[in-house]
């Protein structure tokens, strides 16, 4: 996502590293707390100790947003029976050693084949799921992205690609070309937040920063858009489980 003329740096105030976001056009300062850690977002003028000072009369509600934030996934075990999200919603994967048919979805799972392979079953299914999940994605991208495009008046060439990316930090992006690039877990999340994150990168095509007209044009598109950043802000992580 665009962050043009904005600055990021470190800051430790007490025991808390915070994300110190400094920007021309931001005119209040304001927290964020989710999976990325605590940000602090402020005019590029404001005096350090001014910041260090509110984050510090802050310091009971951002303990309470931390407590609520998901625990990063440690190398979850997969095998067959295994439960993720899909689409928002949880679902099984169901391995099926020995079928040569396709990875497909069903009323009962994920079906995984798994033939016979010099690695284990359960890193040959995983793989496998992987690369059938990024190609849902797409196909999913490319639909609501003209489906989108179409609807903000925003003309698309086939020069303006459509990636894929195996993001760590990030949900999308938009280049100076209009080309974009989404993160492939956000077929795990509910498709109403995957929609949201389209919507983001369109509107960068018509404003390249986070400006109150940039919000403006994602809010006519999605006009509870902030229940969807507190979403991913707060449940992001639990799409790393893959």
């Amino acid at each position: 996502m665009a962050n043009a003329m904005s600055k990021s740096e470190q800051v430790q105030i007490d025991d808390l590293e915070v994300t110190l976001i400094r920007s021309a056009r931001r005119k209040r300062l304001s927290l964020e707390v989710g999976v990325k850690g605590v940000q602090a977002r402020a005019p590029s003028r404001m005096r350090l100790g001014a910041i260090v000072a509110f984050v510090q009369s802050k310091r009971a509600w951002i303990d309470q947003h931390l407590a609520n934030v998901p625990d990063i996934p440690s190398n979850p075990e997969f095998s067959d029976g295994v439960s993720i999200h899909y689409r928002g919603t949880p679902t099984l994967v169901i391995l099926k050693p020995g079928s040569k048919a396709p990875v497909k979805s069903t009323s009962n799972g994920i079906e995984v084949p798994v033939s016979e392979s010099h690695l284990p079953l359960e890193v040959s299914a995983k793989t496998k799921l992987i690369k059938w999940l990024k190609q849902q994605t797409r196909a999913e991208l490319e639909v609501q992205v003209a489906r989108f495009a179409e609807r903000m008046r925003i003309p698309r060439s086939p020069h303006q690609s459509i990636r894929v990316r195996d993001y760590k930090r990030r949900w999308g992006s938009c280049d100076a070309h209009g080309s974009l690039s989404f993160n492939w877990r956000l077929i795990l999340a509910p498709p109403e937040v995957l929609n949201y994150v389209v919507v983001h990168e369109l509107a960068h095509c018509l404003e390249f920063n986070h400006s109150r007209r940039f919000w403006a044009i994602v809010e006519q598109e999605v006009p509870n858009r902030k229940e969807y950043q507190q979403w991913l802000n707060q449940y992001g992580i639990t799409l790393y489980q893959l």
